[in-house]
């Protein structure tokens, strides 16, 4: 497991590398002014325009701001926000936990509801069930992010008055409770703050369900598929021709189907991250998300590229997880693996 691990190591790095580049150089070419979107009324003044540019590093020379830009961010270090001053890795430290509450809890919710559909609907082929499912998810997986958002914030927000619509909290209970993760629900359980909890959960239910639309679609169908391929093998009607119960040979069609699933779950956590741009407007929800349209709107690259760059790196990461997971699922890839190393 350990040579499985190192392998998946060493391949991440030319693929950060390659990422890194990517990214500086469409930033690079953009043409962006970030000053003198800093400065508006100001900007015709040249001199302040270059003292602001030499102290931001801006007229050094592209390799030069290319590698200070990577040396950076292998150090954790994303720079300075041109537009705020802060450091970019304090104010992805302050956001990103509001980020990844909102899409643990929307790729939590696909995965039940997206897996859950999948298996009946696979185990139900040409049923009512399936029927029904496979049409919810094509019409989920056509909806447009923005418009279902919009929608549920009408009608169930604005409308119906179930859910607040905007922020993670009442202004009442903002700082009651202590930030130890920086997510509210567990902090909330923490604390004993139960008021706190179902004023966080009431938030979080609309941009969460909004996120995880076209996610649970994508389960339900990837799901399907795997359980009716598994369904084919020899093993299944074997099991069933020796008189096994349900119970004892749907383990192990479920256990093969993961692979897949588990692919699917893997793409989309990054995806959800890096995703929830839209719904963080639309809910103003003061996540990563958020956070990347206010810099893209005042041409600050320096963010821009450093939450770019911070994404790329988390999706890296939950790749390699996705690979021991499959190690974990299928016994066989650890031997193939070992295999290959020997």
């Amino acid at each position: 497991m350990a040579i499985f691990v190192l392998k998946r190591l060493v391949l991440a790095v030319p693929l950060l590398l390659g990422a890194s580049l990517l990214i500086f150089l469409i930033f690079e070419t953009s043409g962006a002014d970030p000053v003198k979107r800093l400065l508006g009324e100001r900007s015709q003044d040249e001199q302040l325009v270059e003292r602001l540019r030499e102290e931001y590093g801006l007229n050094d020379p592209a390799h030069e701001r290319y590698f200070r830009f990577v040396g950076g961010a292998l150090r954790g270090d994303f720079g300075r926000s041109i537009r705020t001053r802060r450091s970019v890795t304090e104010e992805i430290r302050e956001r990103f936990p509001a980020t990844l509450e909102l899409a643990l809890a929307a790729m939590a919710l696909a995965v039940v509801t997206g897996m859950t559909a999948g298996v009946v609907s696979g185990l139900k082929r040409n049923t009512l069930w399936d029927y029904t499912a496979m049409t919810g998810a094509l019409m989920a997986v056509s909806l447009p992010v923005f418009w279902v958002g919009l929608l549920l914030a009408w009608f169930f927000g604005e409308r119906l008055g179930w859910f607040p619509i905007d922020q993670r909290l009442s202004l009442k209970y903002s700082g009651v409770v202590p930030e130890r993760t920086g997510l509210m629900l567990p902090d909330a359980i923490m604390a004993g703050r139960f008021d706190v909890f179902r004023n966080a959960l009431a938030h979080l239910v609309l941009p969460a369900v909004t996120l995880c639309l076209v996610k649970t679609a994508l389960l339900a169908r990837m799901t399907r598929s795997a359980i009716l391929e598994v369904l084919q093998k020899d093993f299944v009607r074997t099991a069933r021709a020796k008189g096994l119960g349900p119970g004892r040979w749907l383990y192990h069609v479920l256990r093969n189907a993961l692979i897949p699933v588990v692919t699917i779950i893997g793409l989309e956590i990054p995806a959800l991250l890096g995703g929830a741009v839209i719904t963080e407007t639309i809910f103003s929800w003061p996540g990563i998300g958020s956070y990347l349209i206010e810099c893209i709107l005042f041409a600050d690259t320096t963010a821009v590229q450093g939450i770019v760059m911070f994404l790329t790196m988390v999706f890296i990461l939950v790749n390699i997880v996705v690979d021991l997971m499959y190690a974990v699922i299928d016994p066989r890839m650890r031997v193939d693996g070992a295999s290959a190393s020997a």
